[in-house]
């Protein structure tokens, strides 16, 4: 398997009825941006693409809102908790 070191692609899926695969060209220096946050967040270098997409679209839906209080909504939503803590429910 060879890699093309002049242009990094990410496979982003996006779900509707049926499954479609897209190719989004991105800089290098974003790559490498993605690739050390992937690291950090023990994600694929995909799914922090998709992590970071999701996050800037509920920003921009959500303009007032912070990042914590973005989060926050994201757990609300899947009903997560934290074992021996109160809700997340503000």
């Amino acid at each position: 398997m060879q890699h093309n070191y002049q242009t990094n692609t990410i496979h982003i899926c996006f779900i509707f009825d049926l499954y479609f695969m897209g190719i989004v060209k991105i800089s290098d220096e974003l790559h490498e941006e993605l690739r050390k946050a992937s690291g950090v967040m023990a994600r694929s270098i995909n799914a922090q693409a998709e992590f970071w997409i999701k996050m800037g679209m509920l920003a921009e839906l959500n303009p007032g809102k912070t990042y914590g209080e973005l989060i926050q909504d994201l757990y609300r939503q899947e009903a997560v908790t934290v074992p021996g803590s109160h809700s997340v429910d503000a």
